[in-house]
């Protein structure tokens, strides 16, 4: 399952809804996850994190991505287009 959605690409989600999809996914049988510190500037990565919290390590696959490295930022954040209401991060590149 991509993560893009999960760090609100485009429309914001909700914690619940974000809650509710990784749910539904997991019910149907989605074990592979896809993210990226990229994605809604960690906001993705975190959502994953608290579903799978509690879940097995032997029982699901996480990709992610390397090159940037998040950093807590004030003030805009880079590409408003892209991701509605990010986590409080900005990037660097490693």
């Amino acid at each position: 399952m991509g993560g893009t959605q999960m760090g609100n690409i485009f429309a914001a989600i909700s914690d619940a809804q974000a809650q509710a999809v990784l749910q539904a996914a997991w019910d149907a049988g989605v074990r592979h996850f896809d993210t990226s510190p990229f994605y809604g500037y960690g906001l993705s990565e975190y959502r994953l994190g608290h579903f799978l919290r509690d879940k097995n390590p032997d029982d699901y696959v996480v990709s992610t991505k390397v090159g940037r490295v998040l950093e807590a930022r004030r003030g805009a954040l880079p590409n408003p287009a892209l991701w509605m209401q990010p986590a409080p991060m900005g990037y660097r590149y490693d």
